[in-house]
């Protein structure tokens, strides 16, 4: 089963991120974030659910959120975060509220 490989790996990378330096864990954790993304990607594809819309928005969600992870603090301020989270949070919800009431 590919879902327990990916459960497996990602123990093993929780483990890791805290026996790394702080510089190497924020990469680390920025590439945790995008196999994420990467995962629901792969299962919308394999599975093909009916919920497809509500998937698209959680990967979306979870995708601004590596974005937001992987800029730096003074890029983030300059583009403005006001404008980052809410579409983060936005996105997240819509995704999470199908998902929970299976919207088609």
């Amino acid at each position: 089963m590919a879902w327990r490989l990916y459960l497996g790996t990602g123990a093993l990378m929780i483990g890791a991120y805290y026996l790394l330096p702080a510089g190497a864990g924020a990469v680390l954790n920025v590439v945790v974030g995008a196999s994420a993304v990467a995962a629901i990607v792969v299962g919308l594809r394999w599975h093909r659910t009916r919920w497809r819309r509500a998937w698209w928005l959680i990967a979306g969600a979870q995708a601004l959120f590596v974005v937001g992870e992987f800029l730096p603090a003074s890029v983030v301020s300059t583009l403005g975060a006001q404008l980052l989270f809410p579409l983060l949070f936005t996105a997240g919800v819509a995704g999470s509220a199908l998902v929970l009431h299976r919207w088609p």
